[in-house]
């Protein structure tokens, strides 16, 4: 097989493995909040196993990228599906039994479980040339568009299957999804040095970081963390509001259709306008959002501002995750992605944790506001960062643009 043929099967099985992967964690984030609050001993408690999740993400960064480095990226992926099986199927058990403490467990495994599938974008910039890099990461991220549909429909799909419990059967179907991940990885044609990269060369972190990489890894953990706090606290502001579970279904699938469905486009403006354009662009959707939240709590509020939540999340992220690889060579790209997780999951945690806390006592107009001064951060540092930022050396490239040039 050719080296450009070779290249985009990495890019669509990475792509086909990002779509499923996604499909099973947005059933996981449409309805944990309300498990949570079905199971919890106390209201309060309802994000505690989101948050959870997000601190066992961020824990797991830091292993999981020497993890990947020395295991290679398709064997990493699949044991990142065994975790996510395992915690589905804990919270299968967890939901049976009404067991609060054991959906705690189940979400430790989950935390594993996205700190692992979040490395496919990573692989997608280092499988293919650096001229591919922005488009690759666009497509992966932006496959994810079909988990707007898979997963709110396995979702509802799967509640007839539950036994009378609810949510069980839609936890269930995350399992196959696993499985069919794990398949298709197995595909994958990494060329030879990808399975034992190196970790131990180039400069330090703190190096890495005083040359700017800091300034896209806020952007990263800003976006994530922003989106997931006002996600998680919409299917709770719903149900307080007395919606059905099907609309704030339909509610979250218009959301991961604003995540991922822009990521398919965003390569060429890249390219064009840089990833600080479009990151200034995606606070600009972000505060649009805000203003509908803030104009009322119906059906139609609260679709087209999570929508726009969704879009501006995919602006922000897909360009921040562009903007780091270019802070960093190959053999340093373990602890610098390593480290950017531990940031974003951390930094998400801490948001999912009070989210729920922050609506029960602001509620969703000050949940909305308490947004502000994060989004107005990542403002600054992207219209401060001097032009000519220290990115990496050009001329130490990777083992892919070797083979292609």
């Amino acid at each position: 097989m050719s080296a450009p043929s070779r290249h985009w099967l990495n890019v669509g099985l990475l792509s086909y493995g990002m779509a499923l992967s996604q499909s099973g964690m947005l059933i996981y984030l449409s309805l944990i909040s309300m498990v949570g609050f079905q199971l919890a001993p106390s209201p309060a408690l309802a994000t505690l196993p989101f948050a959870i999740q997000s601190v066992f993400s961020a824990l797991a960064s830091f292993p999981v990228a020497y993890l990947m480095a020395w295991l290679g990226r398709k064997w990493g992926i699949v044991l990142g599906q065994l975790f996510g099986m395992g915690g589905a199927s804990l919270t299968v058990a967890a939901l049976m039994m009404s067991q609060f403490w054991l959906l705690i467990a189940a979400c430790v495994l989950f935390g594993i479980y996205f700190s692992l599938t979040q490395q496919i974008r990573f692989a997608a910039a280092e499988l293919v040339p650096a001229s591919m890099k922005e488009q690759a990461v666009s497509l992966v991220i932006g496959a994810a568009v079909v988990a707007s549909i898979v997963g709110p429909g396995l979702s509802t799909w799967g509640e007839s299957f539950g036994y009378g419990v609810p949510f069980v059967g839609s936890f269930a179907a995350i399992i196959p999804l696993c499985l069919l991940v794990m398949t298709g990885v197995l595909f994958l044609r990494p060329p030879a040095r990808q399975a034992t990269a190196t970790t131990g060369g180039g400069r330090s972190l703190g190096q890495i970081l005083k040359a700017g990489a800091w300034r896209p890894m806020v952007a990263a953990a800003v976006s994530f963390a922003m989106m997931s706090f006002v996600m998680i606290a919409t299917p709770l502001s719903m149900s307080h509001a007395h919606f059905h579970v099907s609309d704030s279904n339909t509610v979250v699938q218009f959301h991961s259709l604003g995540m991922f469905l822009p990521g398919l486009f965003i390569g060429p403006f890249l390219k064009r306008h840089g990833p600080k354009r479009l990151i200034l662009a995606g606070i600009s959707v972000f505060m649009l959002a805000i203003i509908i939240n803030l104009q009322g709590m119906s059906f139609w509020h609260y679709l087209s501002g999570l929508l726009l939540v969704g879009v501006a999340w995919s602006l922000m992220f897909v360009s921040a995750t562009s903007w780091l690889t270019r802070f960093y060579q190959p053999d340093e790209a373990a602890r610098v992605q390593s480290f950017n997780d531990f940031c974003v999951f951390m930094v998400v945690a801490v948001c999912g944790l009070f989210s729920g806390k922050v609506l029960t006592t602001f509620g969703w107009e000050g949940l909305n506001l308490v947004m502000l001064p994060s989004l107005g951060l990542v403002a600054l540092i992207c219209l401060l960062e001097p032009k000519a930022g220290p990115l990496v050396n050009k001329a130490a490239r990777s083992t892919i643009d070797k083979q292609a040039g």
